[in-house]
């Protein structure tokens, strides 16, 4: 009998001894042999195995390995069962990819005869780890557990940790791994015992104090108890490299991986636009190059109100690289970026372009779109045009005012006369209407706008509409022309084409002829200022402007 209890308690010590944490880490594909890519995900049910431990995969939509490492399992319905283990498992993490949805539902399942019976506590998001405390019913050696997507969005899984009674569970990190563009100080927390870490992968210290990462570098840790490990776990972080200038950072050849960088740019010409396969926008060219080619600043969401020849300025923040044979910078956003192209010159409207809308980019007028809301028209390219090749259509809407609006210019104060072309663009609808006008703007914000009549435009000839105004004093504006609602006013909206837009500054005019009966031989400059007879330049006399010399 002695010899029996022996043999029982060495099977017992032999069956703990093998009891230790597992980690399924689906960051390589080397071994699962998952479909790769999402071209060829796969839906049916089907098993796959690193060579020790089986998963089998089920989607509602597919499932595939992505090569950034990670496994892709959508949607709702989707499941991933998990091998029978020969220890009781208390706590499973699934460990989510930082670019995954934050709204993705999820939980841990036991089968049971069939049937899946909730376990834990389902949680939201798949980004960060989720930790699913097992529910002490079914916690039995042999259970068979499933991860269960619950809601329409993907998940996204890098590991999943299994942890059995007494386990000493593997040290959290205060910030999670991926790139960053400044220095980090990442703190190391355990449940029980001492953690150790490691930057090199093979020599570890005891952790004391947070740990500041301003270089690229992985951060491996562990925890130890009564001579006790925890399974190791890891963090990589990408630092930025700062560059001081452009012509520090063009100086170095791009990779197909690239690499993150902060670089300050100033006053970089926007040569041209990149555009996705759909036409949108996703990057402009600028003047600068990389070998024979410019570089391209990339990211979706290129502000609409840019133009060709203007100039950027700001801190490009993003990862350098080389795409299919074109130098980039892919930005993390445009938000760091300013558009300094100074607005029109004080007292000249020299700048004044594109009225006659002939040259366009990237299907819009060149210069005709506001920084501010003042641009709220859909605008169209037009070949029923008062001269030359084109005109714009400004897309009309029953229940909102439509504006077509110039890029901000800064005048001074005087006197300003506007004068363009409308007409009706509709073969069905003889009439509609236009509003001249303009709108200051003050920090980018437009201010309250200022109209001229609504004039009435036919379909089947141009109507000439004129207006002019008076700015008090220097001031930013956006020259407008509405394009009105559906009202009671019996008429009702309309697309209209707009074309051969002038603007001219009739400063000094109209001074003369509120003093001319006063004083018939009074002589103003240009800026409607009195001038005696040894000035020289530009003067307007009787309502005439012509050169003193």
């Amino acid at each position: 009998m002695k010899k029996i209890l022996l043999f029982v308690c060495a099977i017992m010590i032999s069956a703990s001894s093998f009891a230790q944490d597992v980690v399924l880490d689906f960051t390589t594909n080397e071994k699962w042999g998952f479909p790769e890519g999402s071209s060829a995900g796969q839906k049916d049910e089907k098993t796959f195995s690193d060579g020790t431990y089986s998963v089998t995969l089920k989607a509602e939509t597919k499932y595939y390995f992505n090569k950034d490492g990670y496994l892709l399992i959508g949607k709702t319905g989707s499941t991933l069962t998990l091998p029978a283990f020969n220890f009781a498992v208390t706590k499973i993490e699934v460990v989510g990819n930082k670019d995954a949805s934050a709204s993705t539902k999820q939980n841990i399942f036991a089968i049971i005869e069939g049937q899946a019976i909730p376990v834990s506590t389902e949680t939201t998001g798949a980004k960060e780890t989720n930790t699913y405390v097992i529910d002490s019913k079914y916690q039995a050696a042999g259970t068979i557990y499933q991860l269960q997507v619950l809601s329409a969005h993907n998940t996204q899984i890098t590991k999943i940790n299994i942890y059995y009674a007494g386990s000493l569970s593997a040290p959290t990190f205060s910030v999670k791994g991926g790139v960053y563009y400044e220095a980090q100080n990442v703190e190391l927390t355990a449940d029980a015992g001492k953690i150790y870490y490691s930057i090199d992968g093979e020599n570890y210290n005891e952790y004391k104090s947070a740990i500041t990462v301003n270089q690229t570098t992985t951060i491996s840790a562990y925890t130890e108890k009564d001579g006790k490990k925890s399974a190791v776990s890891s963090e990589t972080y990408q630092i930025a490299k700062s560059y001081a200038s452009l012509d520090d950072l063009v100086k170095e050849t791009p990779t197909t991986e690239g690499w993150p960088v902060v670089v300050p740019i100033q006053n970089e010409e926007i040569d041209d636009f990149a555009t996705n396969a759909g036409g949108n926008v996703n990057g402009v060219f600028l003047t600068r190059k990389v070998g024979e080619k410019n570089l391209e600043l990339y990211a979706n969401g290129v502000p609409t109100h840019w133009m060709v020849g203007d100039l950027l300025s700001g801190t490009c923040k993003g990862i350098y690289k080389d795409y299919n044979g074109q130098a980039e910078i892919a930005l993390v956003n445009w938000n760091d970026i300013t558009n300094g192209t100074a607005p029109t010159p004080i007292g000249g409207l020299e700048t004044f372009e594109n009225g006659d809308f002939e040259t366009w980019v990237n299907n819009l007028p060149k210069s005709w779109k506001s920084a501010c809301t003042a641009s709220s028209a859909t605008l169209e390219q037009s070949t029923n045009a008062h001269a030359g090749s084109y005109a714009v259509n400004v897309k009309c809407s029953t229940s909102d005012n439509k504006r077509l609006a110039f890029k901000e210019m800064k005048l001074a104060a005087g006197w300003y006369a506007v004068k363009f072309y409308a007409k009706t663009n509709s073969e069905t609808q003889d009439t509609s209407q236009v509003r001249p006008g303009y709108v200051p703007v003050v920090d980018g914000k437009a201010g309250t706008y200022n109209y001229g009549k609504n004039v009435t435009v036919k379909n089947n000839e141009w109507t000439e509409v004129s207006y002019t105004f008076e700015l008090t004093e220097e001031t930013i504006i956006s020259l407008v022309v509405m394009n009105p609602k559906t009202t009671s006013d019996k008429y009702t909206a309309c697309d209209v084409l707009i074309d051969d837009y002038s603007i001219t500054t009739t400063t000094g005019i109209k001074a003369i002829n509120e003093v001319q009966n006063a004083k018939h031989n009074a002589t103003f400059n240009i800026q409607g200022i009195k001038v005696n007879d040894n000035y020289r330049g530009f003067v307007i006399c009787h309502g005439k402007k012509y050169l003193k010399k």
